[in-house]
């Protein structure tokens, strides 16, 4: 059982830390996709992906995660179960989806490796202007050498965040089972938060 959030915050502190930095997250999302979305929706042609798809899909995504994360900023300060308890089945649902998306999109880009850097070059061989050209084991050693280091740098990121979002996901189970074992109509006192005074027994 969990007691304490990266071994040294309260349960309760945790779990606001959490969600706060998952609505701020969340929030810089939205308002991200929101101004680039001509620019998102324009790599349709360029993409393996319905760019129109991914955008609304993230949109949704963001929106989910904002009104989580202002329940979890309530539920920890009010210390409601409930709202807790639709922050923490939110919060297990993407880290979930974010462990599936963040793999598959790995093993796709292993998958399709070569496919994606001869895209590379094509598309660095339009760009070349008159003068000085490329030549064409250069682009294709530049073009190889950029998909391995996304590959490594892209499986480390994916290991390490998936690590930290599952952890944190548990933290917040942590705290709702804290507050749900209370059969205190009072609202919860943390212990770590609130340490009682010790009493001596008079005999």
């Amino acid at each position: 059982m969990i007691n304490k959030c990266c071994c040294c915050f309260p349960l309760r502190i945790g779990v606001f830390i959490i969600a706060l930095f998952s609505f701020l997250a969340s929030t810089a999302s939205l308002v991200w996709l929101i101004i680039n979305r001509n620019q998102i929706q324009g790599y349709e042609g360029y993409s393996y992906f319905n760019m129109d798809a991914v955008f609304y899909v993230g949109i949704g995504l963001a929106s989910l995660n904002i009104a989580a994360g202002l329940f979890g900023l309530i539920g920890t300060t009010a210390q409601k179960r409930g709202l807790v308890g639709i922050f923490q089945f939110v919060y297990w649902i993407m880290a979930i989806l974010t462990l599936v998306v963040t793999v598959a999109t790995w093993i796709f880009l292993l998958v399709r490796r070569s496919d994606i850097e001869a895209g590379c070059q094509e598309g660095i061989e339009q760009m070349e202007s008159s003068g000085y050209t490329t030549l064409g084991s250069e682009i294709a050693d530049m073009c190889s050498r950029g998909m391995q280091g996304l590959l490594i740098g892209g499986g480390v990121g994916v290991f390490i965040g998936n690590i930290i979002s599952l952890y944190f996901a548990c933290v917040v189970s942590a705290y709702a089972s804290r507050l749900k074992r209370s059969n205190q109509h009072l609202p919860l006192r943390d212990l770590e938060d609130f340490p009682q005074p010790a009493y001596k027994t008079a005999y």
